[in-house]
């Protein structure tokens, strides 16, 4: 089980909760697979654009994929920002996509949205 967090982490778990209620009409458990729960991949391309716009920074479309729960995906996103050395960012094959750049411009949003 992983431990409960706050800050970052609940606000894009929260964000992306909205942004899939929006396209499916419902909303869904932290834990349910997003495209078992009918997130198709043109919603998918939806949530990936309002959570980009939401934190004001890019990051590769395949991350949804990788991590396709509300949960896994805010878990992985939060921590990969909040400890960059650390980070399975630097060190994930399949996130080739996030330039030095787009991971500090999400460490700067989130660090804001901490204070």
């Amino acid at each position: 089980m992983t431990p409960h967090r706050s800050g970052p982490e609940r606000h894009l778990r929260d964000t992306l909760a909205e942004l899939v209620r929006e396209q499916l009409g419902t909303p869904i458990d932290a834990d349910r697979s997003l495209f078992e729960a009918g997130l198709t991949s043109v919603a998918a391309l939806a949530v990936h654009a309002g959570l980009q716009r939401s934190i004001g920074a890019e990051f590769p479309i395949s991350t949804l994929f990788k991590y396709p729960t509300t949960r896994a995906l805010a878990a992985f996103l939060a921590t990969a920002l909040d400890e960059p050395a650390a980070a399975p960012l630097d060190a994930a094959p399949g996130d080739a996509g996030w330039t030095p750049r787009a991971r500090r411009e999400l460490r700067a949003q989130l660090r804001q949205r901490k204070g």
